[in-house]
């Protein structure tokens, strides 16, 4: 567990760090601070807690652009490669265990080119 808190912080400074010059556009550092609360039920799948749903609903309302909506994917994707203690399946079904319906899947090999 620890491991994977360090490796999701390493990710979002390094994200923070690249996408700075990009302040109005979402960041990969708001994409993992929004999944900060949600880590529990993504690794354990312990009860989705009200604070996850209300910040992956903030991005997704944040996400409101075509290339905003590509960002989130990309950095969905480098997330889950970077954190093998993220399961795939708890990742897919979170946004529909918060309301949300985001339209593709939430996969290493997704094609965040084609998201619209």
């Amino acid at each position: 567990m620890a491991r994977t808190v360090m490796r999701v912080l390493c990710v979002v400074v390094a994200c923070m760090a690249v996408a700075a010059p990009y302040a109005d556009a979402v960041t990969c550092g708001q994409v993992a601070s929004s999944l900060a609360p949600c880590i529990g039920y993504l690794t354990r799948g312990v009860p989705v807690p009200p604070a996850c749903c209300g910040a992956i609903t903030g991005l997704n309302n944040a996400a409101k652009s075509t290339p905003d909506r590509q960002t989130v994917c990309g950095c969905l994707k480098g997330i889950l490669t970077s954190n093998s203690g993220i399961n795939l399946s708890n990742a897919n079904s979170l946004p529909g265990k918060c309301g949300l319906n985001i339209h593709y899947t939430i996969s290493p090999s997704t094609d965040c080119s084609k998201i619209h």
